[in-house]
């Protein structure tokens, strides 16, 4: 066999164990991704120069349907490499983090999901028209070259049963949800067994179908499966709760939901943030300690809102490389708060206890304001604190009239808590518990 056609060999198988690799991007790790990213991109101009007779044959000879399919799959999956390796470096934090780029994360965040997952499709389209080629080599190292009818058949049989497999992953995964952009945030199953992962992908390289993702709906069958393996406490029921119906009390209130008619003071709301929320609680959102694969996801949801508060930012004219200042409004435990001041954010948080920053973050005291927010941001507005940015996770529950203007909360204009045209509430991120 000529050399050239054994270096063809080992780049292509190179680079399918690597694309297998680069998707299971949370079983690995963001580091090892962006590497093994790196190594696919050498590994794919190596491709093109061994392959690159393939361009001097394309003004040449008659195209049948069957060529012009071909090409076409090519040319696409050339397009999608392409999209791959612009974004991969856009987005990068470590190996190409040197480089002086300065494009748009959003835009960078869709390209790589759509050359993700077209190219994934691509990709097994492209080995399953040159599937031939391979079983021919195969044939001829094991001496298998006169034709059987049983082994004809046993090998079409098992086609079969990998390609309905594949369809039913397919579905499964909602992989058509990422195809067409339908969410721009992929979610990650940071739990799932490595073995259960690539066999799946194993099915779509071998040119059947494929499937990519978990989505919340299999999260919750699993959570069902108690396949997340989560030592949930115990909550202690008090006794009345179970004497008398403690959702009689509630009204329905003008918004379309159900309210208490009894609610707590603000001093007695107050009193148990600050000496029980954090310290007693017993439920199924907060944790004095969290496994590895919850930090990891609550890491991702905070990468994915630093995205969409970037974006915005240049929307309004500021420059996020120039720096700008973030409010966190019940900050807890501190987790954006300190993302945001390790990449050198002016940050600042506010919450009515102390407890859960202390626990997780103590280091970021000095950047706290304990107190209620319906007093506190009054204080600072009157004081001339500005904002680029206020974030609020879980908050809007807990204002005495979520309705009003602003949430309830106390607004003051541009010299007050945020300068108007770059300041605003985020949306909810819950924790990995709440899905």
């Amino acid at each position: 066999m000529k050399q050239a056609v054994i270096a063809k060999i080992i780049v292509d198988m190179l680079m399918t164990l690597l694309l297998l690799f680069l998707m299971g991007y949370q079983l690995w790790g963001e580091v090892a991704h962006e590497w093994a990213g790196a190594g696919m991109l050498v590994l794919f101009l190596a491709h093109h120069i061994l392959n690159r007779g393939w361009y001097k044959s394309l003004f040449k000879g008659r195209y049948t349907p069957m060529r012009v399919f071909r090409v076409l799959v090519d040319m696409l999956l050339l397009a999608a490499m392409a999209a791959q390796m612009y974004s991969s470096i856009a987005m990068s934090r470590h190996v190409f983090a040197f480089l002086p780029l300065d494009g748009k994360m959003a835009l960078a965040r869709r390209l790589h999901i759509l050359g993700a997952y077209w190219g994934f499709i691509l990709m097994s389209v492209h080995l399953g028209m040159h599937w031939n080629l391979f079983l021919g080599m195969a044939r001829k190292r094991t001496g298998k070259t006169v034709p059987s009818k049983l082994r004809s058949s046993l090998l079409f049989l098992m086609g079969l049963l990998i390609a309905a497999y594949g369809a039913f992953v397919f579905v499964d995964r909602d992989f058509p949800t990422y195809l067409f952009l339908r969410s721009e945030f992929v979610f990650l199953d940071y739990e799932e067994p490595v073995w259960s992962f690539y066999l799946d992908y194993l099915d779509v390289l071998e040119g059947r179908a494929e499937r990519f993702a978990r989505d919340p709906a299999r999260i919750r069958k699993a959570e069902e499966g108690n396949k997340m393996k989560r030592n949930w406490p115990n909550v202690n029921v008090p006794a009345e709760w179970e004497k008398k119906d403690i959702y009689k009390p509630v009204f329905l209130n003008r918004y379309g939901y159900y309210e208490l008619r009894r609610q707590n003071t603000p001093e007695e709301r107050g009193r148990n943030f600050e000496e029980n929320y954090f310290q007693n609680y017993a439920g199924q959102t907060y944790a004095k300690e969290y496994p590895e694969s919850e930090l990891a996801f609550i890491r991702n949801k905070i990468e994915e809102r630093e995205l969409v508060i970037r974006e915005n930012l240049q929307k309004a004219g500021k420059n996020p490389e120039e720096g700008y200042s973030l409010l966190d409004i019940g900050c807890g435990e501190g987790f954006l708060l300190k993302h945001f001041y390790d990449r050198g954010v002016r940050v600042k948080g506010i919450d009515f206890g102390v407890y859960a920053l202390k626990h997780f973050h103590p280091e970021l005291c000095s950047c706290f304001e304990q107190g209620d927010m319906m007093k506190l941001l009054p204080q600072m507005a009157a004081r001339g604190e500005v904002y680029d940015v206020v974030n609020a996770d879980r908050m809007l529950d807990m204002v005495p009239d979520a309705g009003e203007d602003g949430g309830g909360i106390p607004s003051a204009g541009r010299n007050g808590i945020w300068p108007g045209d770059c300041g605003g509430f985020s949306e909810r991120m819950n924790s990995a518990r709440t899905y």
